[in-house]
């Protein structure tokens, strides 16, 4: 009798080789928003919260009803290199492990939400303004990680105590005014706080839900 060997099992798939198509098409995407925001004011005015009207003086803002895709674009555009590395970094730091834990869609649709309610934070506080970036997503993932690995741990989801030290005294500095003492510019606090708190309740709605079905 010939005894078969045993089937090798294949190697489980890591961040850093998993195949992440919505992580790096929102890098992507931010790439080129970072390039309309620094080339064209017609484009950046298409994707941007607020339609942008060339005057004479100028530009002037004003709202363009029933556009609906204004309430997510702004997330693609960053206004300056460093804008664009710092929220690159932590797109690919934290919306890789959501991707590889949760998948695709689950990020997609994460993302969509933590956008649109970070976005509209910053037209309630701050009505009139552009703004842009993906900082409010980000820290929506930042929310919505710590409290699934508070009551659902994952190898993913388990960041560095420094790492979430850092982004929450972040928020804080941006929120006390310091990044406008030393001429950083003013940033979109409401953005930053709307998604923490979106991707927490996002957090505690989806672990309830999985609860309620014995999931």
């Amino acid at each position: 009798m010939v005894q078969a060997e045993p089937q090798a099992q294949a190697p489980q798939a890591s961040r850093a080789t998993a195949f992440l198509p919505v992580t790096l098409f929102l890098l992507a995407a931010s790439i080129v928003g970072a390039g309309i925001t620094t080339f064209s004011t017609e484009v950046m005015s298409w994707l941007s919260f607020y339609r942008i009207i060339e005057v004479d003086e100028g530009y002037m803002i004003s709202t363009a009803p029933g556009e609906y895709w204004r309430l997510f674009t702004p997330v693609f555009l960053h206004y300056g290199l460093l804008h664009l590395v710092f929220n690159g970094l932590w797109t690919w730091e934290l919306g890789r492990r959501i991707e590889f834990q949760q998948g695709s869609v689950a990020l997609l649709l994460l993302t969509v939400l933590m956008g649109v309610i970070s976005n509209l934070a910053q037209v309630w506080f701050t009505p009139g303004q552009l703004f842009g970036g993906m900082s409010g997503v980000i820290y929506g993932y930042l929310g919505y990680m710590v409290v699934w690995q508070r009551f659902r741990p994952v190898a993913a989801f388990a960041l560095p105590q420094g790492i979430v030290i850092f982004m929450l005294a972040w928020l804080l500095i941006c929120m006390l005014g310091f990044t406008e003492l030393v001429g950083l510019g003013s940033i979109a606090n409401a953005a930053h706080l709307g998604g923490l708190i979106a991707g927490v309740v996002l957090a505690l709605a989806t672990l309830l839900g999985l609860r309620l079905t014995g999931r």
